[in-house]
């Protein structure tokens, strides 16, 4: 091959492997020099991949909510749990559709707010909506307003919730928890 013909096409190779490789090399270096006292400052913190998920829909206050949808009757299902948290749901609509639901069902099938899975069938085959309707009693059982749950629920609270409810034997006796899971 012509040496003239070679050395063409070298100053061409010599710009590309410094576009390339000499900003890899200098970020490299950079983070080479970063001093142990900073890197000992950030010895505690996690880092993480994921970014912060997004609320799902609700609404702040009952009036952005009317007219609140009508919640199934509990009494058309057999099992304890979706009984229990059908029941809360059409007892407190107001505070319901002032919680988001975190299985997202706002952009999967148009969900307000987490009152819209008990005025359906969705809660019913949805565990998280479920621990999420449980943890909405407990936290009123304990005082809690509206904001307050709200506030738990997106801190992920709903996840540690177990799927059970408690039952009352009879008069005077401590209530016992079924063992029955969720599908």
């Amino acid at each position: 091959m012509n040496r003239s013909l070679i050395n063409q096409f070298q100053p061409a190779r010599r710009v590309w492997f410094c576009s390339l490789f000499l900003p890899a090399i200098a970020l490299l270096l950079a983070g080479c020099a970063t001093s142990p006292k900073v890197q000992d400052s950030h010895a505690n913190h996690q880092a993480s991949a994921n970014p912060t998920p997004r609320i799902p829909a609700h609404f702040n206050n009952p009036e952005e909510a009317k007219p609140l949808p009508e919640v199934l009757d509990p009494k058309q299902f057999s099992d304890p749990v979706i009984v229990a948290a059908y029941g809360y749901a059409k007892e407190n609509p107001e505070v319901f559709a002032q919680q988001p639901c975190y299985c997202y069902c706002d952009s999967g099938i148009g969900h307000k707010s987490l009152l819209d899975c008990y005025a359906s069938d969705h809660s019913v085959g949805c565990a998280l909506c479920l621990k999420e309707g449980l943890l909405v009693h407990k936290l009123l059982g304990e005082g809690k307003n509206s904001t307050e749950i709200r506030e738990l629920i997106v801190r992920g609270d709903w996840q540690n919730v177990k799927l059970e409810v408690a039952e009352q034997k009879s008069a005077g006796e401590n209530p016992r928890k079924t063992t029955k899971p969720i599908r």
